[in-house]
């Protein structure tokens, strides 16, 4: 009996806007079950990989195979996170429209179903938010926004599951949260983390991928200082730091 295909599987893909190119001979394989951080300066490439990998936009050439089939075609197994909701503040949407939009597509009826609104309700459990759920989206903090959002995400039941920034504007606290929720989720999904503070995703993944138009796979245990300023390029400052501090000092390497 024939093995699963890998979660992602990626090329030679490369692509531009215009002349500017952006991602050149692109390769690299995610198995599933997989939990890897996509790291690297802005204008490098991430988000335009994520869309790649989402099927929002088609490489000028290469492959990307997303379990097995194209990304258009795994759309539906993929949980998506972005780092900013687009909304309306003053339009009436409370937590729970909001974590239902990942059950779109799920149903032909055009409306929700039961079974939607109870798979919603679960996934917002699993990030103990389900309390929230008839409260007005806008009226929340910045932590249970990213919280729901991850909700949503989950909603679809993925397989793969895209995470653009989860930690980003929330407190030292919170964000211990979402390493714990995160760490939790990759025991059943495949995660990629899009992420800019490596003391965060070096916890919870096994391998880093640094993307400035191309991409180089470094496993976590062999950062160092060089492929750090390698990476973002310039001049970078680095922190020592943990979550939990002690007299030894400070342990995983953060960028300010």
């Amino acid at each position: 009996m024939p093995s699963d295909p890998p979660a992602i599987e990626c090329e030679q893909v490369s692509f531009s806007y215009g002349e500017l190119p952006i991602l050149t001979n692109v390769s690299f394989t995610v198995q599933r079950l997989d939990a890897v951080a996509l790291v690297g300066p802005n204008g490098g490439g991430k988000s335009t990989l994520l869309k790649l990998i989402l099927g929002l936009i088609t490489p000028q050439s290469g492959t990307i195979k997303v379990l097995g089939v194209t990304p258009h075609q795994a759309r539906q197994k993929i949980g998506y996170m972005p780092q900013h909701l687009q909304y309306d503040p003053s339009f009436p949407v409370s937590v729970m429209d909001v974590v239902l939009m990942g059950r779109a597509g799920s149903t032909g009826l055009g409306r929700y179903s039961a079974e939607d609104r109870r798979i919603a309700l679960q996934a917002m459990a699993e990030l103990a938010v389900d309390g929230l759920a008839p409260r007005p989206f806008n009226s929340l903090s910045g932590g249970q926004r990213q919280r729901i959002l991850i909700a949503r995400a989950l909603a679809c039941e993925p397989e793969i599951l895209l995470l653009d920034e989860p930690t980003a504007n929330v407190d030292p606290g919170v964000e211990l949260q979402f390493f714990e929720i995160l760490k939790r989720l990759a025991n059943r999904v495949t995660v990629l983390t899009v992420s800019h503070d490596l003391g965060f995703v070096s916890q919870m993944v096994s391998r880093v991928f640094c993307v400035n138009r191309q991409v180089k796979i470094h496993p976590t245990s062999e950062l160092t200082g060089e492929i750090i300023h390698e990476m973002y390029g310039g001049d970078v400052r680095m922190v020592r730091h943990d979550h939990c501090c002690s007299e030894q000092g400070h342990s995983h390497a953060d960028l300010l």
